[in-house]
């Protein structure tokens, strides 16, 4: 017996311990995402470069000097502001950092990460004439060819797809833009357009006519063309928006790319990028980066989806107000962000009038049958309509009810157990005297 008090002890313990895990479990669940996406460090931001490969058998890591930017953490949902680039490549000129196809320039501003990123060094035109740089066209299949870079190069036969969403015929000649291109076969059936570049008088080096699908984007290509006497600008589409070497273009239809030439004579235009976003609940257009001449007025407009309204736009920190259509004159590159906040939409959840029907009786009442119909149908409504939705609290607290009430019946019984040892005890010494 007089184990009993240990063995009621042991086993109070037990319950406690086997109890309290269910009873947090949520909160524990709730925690652990928390970490895994904050604590356990977040999604990573990493930086670095492809190696590149020359006919001599020299890595280009040799060629390519200065300090790789820290990796830096970041949470779902967050954004995150592109490193400036310390790298140096030969004379070769730094276009920016590619990550799955897009292209993102320093200081431009990544929102709502949803997934860690790695973002490589691409360097596009020779700042010095004279300079060949060697750069790698590879295939799926591990397969890899040095080329140099704005030289045009036969494709293996087939269809493929670079990173940056080109479709290109296997027929064709491929100008070798940037020094890292990758190629994957492709055999989709999805909705396309054509994109055409114009040398706009070039003798040569322009890409291939190539496909994108509907809603996608390309990086835009080089120039590699001479124009005697003319020095290559950019590209201008159908509607007067320019684009430089490395600039994304979404495509909604076919598109033509015509190359803008000056006077070699005259000073080089000097150009601003402008990156423009929008949250959750609505839309800017034009979206995404775009290159206007300094001085050039801006036009773009701003809509909110049903149930939101515009909260503000504002451009590298300046109010813009909450019209619907905008003009900022540009004098710097820019950053515009439009955001919007959910107001709600109309209550849906009221039971609907029940309009009699048209067919009635010949009498022109209706029938005792059409009325039942019609009062059930309101009451299916009615039965049908959204019911308050219970909190997680009440949840939590019928299970603290349930453990309190555990551990009361576990407390009594054990009283209850040593209330009859005592007893027994009592008897016993009883019988002994």
């Amino acid at each position: 017996m007089k184990y009993c008090r240990i063995i009621c002890f042991v086993l109070t313990l037990f319950v406690i311990t086997s109890l309290c895990p269910c009873v947090f479990a949520e909160e524990s669940a709730e925690l652990s995402e928390e970490s895994a996406s904050v604590g356990g460090g977040g999604f990573a931001i990493s930086y670095g470069y492809k190696p590149l490969q020359a006919p001599n058998g020299v890595n280009a890591a040799n060629y390519v000097k200065g300090p790789t930017p820290p990796t830096e953490y970041v949470s779902a949902g967050g954004s995150h502001t592109v490193a400036e680039n310390d790298y140096t490549f030969r004379d070769y000129v730094f276009v920016g950092w590619s990550c799955n196809g897009k292209l993102y320039k320093p200081g431009e501003v990544i929102y709502n990460v949803q997934s860690s990123m790695s973002l490589i060094a691409t360097w596009g035109r020779c700042a010095v004439d004279g300079i060949t740089v060697i750069g790698v066209l590879s295939y799926a299949d591990d397969e890899a060819i040095n080329v140099a870079v704005g030289s045009t190069v036969d494709l293996k036969s087939g269809t493929w797809q670079t990173e940056d969403g080109k479709i290109i015929k296997g027929e064709n000649r491929f100008l070798m833009s940037f020094t890292n291109v990758s190629l994957k076969s492709y055999s989709a059936e999805a909705e396309s357009f054509k994109i055409s570049y114009n040398g706009n008088g070039a003798n040569d080096g322009v890409q291939c006519d190539f496909r994108v699908e509907a809603g996608g984007s390309f990086t835009v290509d080089n120039c590699f063309g001479n124009r005697d006497g003319y020095s290559f600008i950019g590209w201008e589409d159908s509607q007067g928006r320019i684009y430089l070497a490395g600039d994304t273009c979404t495509v909604n239809g076919d598109t033509v790319l015509t190359a803008k030439w000056q006077e070699s004579s005259k000073p080089a235009p000097d150009y601003c990028s402008v990156s423009l976003s929008s949250g959750e609940g609505g839309s800017i257009s034009p979206a995404g980066k775009t290159t206007v001449l300094k001085g050039d007025v801006l036009e773009f407009a701003v809509a909110a989806e049903k149930g939101y309204e515009l909260s503000s736009v504002i451009c590298d920190g300046e109010e813009l107000g909450t019209g619907g259509t905008y003009k900022k004159t540009v004098n710097a590159d820019m950053i515009i962000k439009a955001s919007f906040v959910f107001v709600g939409v109309e209550d849906s959840s009221e039971v609907p009038v029940v309009s009699a029907p048209e067919e009635t009786s010949e009498d022109g009442q209706q029938t005792e049958e059409e009325i039942s119909d019609i009062i059930e149908s309101a009451e299916e409504s009615e039965s049908k309509a959204p019911s308050d939705v219970k909190s997680n609290d009440d949840g939590k607290g019928k299970t603290y009810v349930l453990l309190l009430c555990i551990l009361f019946i576990v407390a009594g019984g054990w009283f209850v157990a040593i209330s009859i040892m005592n007893k027994s005890k009592k008897k016993k010494r009883k019988m002994r005297k």
